[in-house]
């Protein structure tokens, strides 16, 4: 990737908030969690658009229930078959 193609859009905590539709107390600890944030020249955090979005789909990507919503949006799904295989649930012994 061209680095000289990313335009540079700097974010503040609250313009970060809404661009990524999450709260100004999701970014500070977004940023206190290791996400490279900058100081304008008035000592306020920002942070470039491009790093926002890059952190915001490597949270979406962990995110089980996100995971699953997609699943379900698009029909992908696992069978109940498959599911039970890959239960963390111990088989049950059948003891005579």
């Amino acid at each position: 990737m061209n680095h000289e193609s990313i335009s540079t859009v700097w974010l503040t905590y609250r313009d970060a908030s809404n661009r990524v539709s999450r709260s100004v107390r999701t970014m500070k600890r977004w940023r206190h969690e290791g996400m490279p944030m900058s100081f304008d020249q008035w000592g306020r955090r920002i942070v470039k658009e491009h790093i926002l979005l890059a952190e915001y789909r490597k949270r979406l990507a962990a995110d089980p229930v996100h995971q699953q919503r997609i699943r379900s949006l698009t029909g992908d799904t696992p069978s109940d078959e498959l599911l039970d295989l890959l239960s963390v649930s111990p088989p049950r012994l059948m003891v005579e």
